[in-house]
Parts: C-alpha cells; structure tokens; sequence
C-alpha cells in the first residue's frame, strides 16, 4: 500500500474512532471532527517520507489513545455521575459504585484525573470558542 493510501486510511480511522467513543456527545464529535481535519489539512503539502511517517506515528497513537482511554462523565441526577470509559474492545463500559452509581470520593477521584490529562484539550477549545 502506497503512502497515500495509508495516510487516507489513517484519516478514516480517526473519524470512525472519532464517531463511537463520542457518539452520544455532540459537542465533542465537533470538536474531533474540527481537530483530526485541521492537523491533516495543516499538513498536506508535506513531501518528505520521513517526517511524513512520523506524522502518522503521531496520529495512529492519538487514535489509540482515543479509542482505550477517554473517560466521559453523564450527570443522572444530583448526586449521580456516571463514567463512560472507552475499552480497547471499542464498546466501552461503565464503572460504578455502590447503589450502582459512583461514590462521591471515586468520582472526584476520576474527575480529578481526567482534569490533569485534558486541560490541554480544553485550553485549546477555549481558544477556539468552544
């Protein structure tokens, strides 16, 4: 397989990982679908092999990533929070507390996590209006 083909490829796996880990959130499909189309089309003119190849090490780790370790959090009611957390199997699972909702130390817990790992992702957004 040329190239190319491997870089379309790429591409479309990135979007179809896009489309099931945040397939009951809007906000963030956009927000993918904006990113993975800005970073290919940033870098379209780009003609060494090498560099080219390193772009895609790049972009099939981000995708990885997306697709084994997203964490997502769903409001039920006051006191509720539910974890959506992406599985390597890509159908993703839940992970509850007692009472079959999250303790509310295991969900700052959780939250605190995911805090650190995406406050990159939400200065970007900000930055972009979102």
């Amino acid at each position: 397989m040329g190239q190319a083909a491997k870089v379309l490829q790429l591409f479309k796996t990135l979007h179809r990982t896009r489309q099931q880990v945040f397939k009951n959130d809007v906000r963030a499909l956009e927000a993918a679908r904006i990113k993975i189309n800005e970073e290919f089309k940033s870098n379209k003119s780009e003609t060494s092999p090498k560099k080219i190849e390193e772009l895609m090490k790049i972009g099939s780790d981000v995708e990885l990533l997306l697709r084994t370790s997203v964490i997502q959090g769903i409001h039920t009611d006051h006191n509720t929070l539910n974890l959506v957390l992406s599985g390597a199997s890509g159908a993703g699972w839940r992970a509850m507390g007692r009472g079959g909702a999250l303790s509310p130390v295991c969900a700052h817990s959780f939250l605190t996590i995911a805090a650190v790992l995406l406050t990159p992702f939400f200065s970007s957004h900000e930055e972009n209006g979102y």
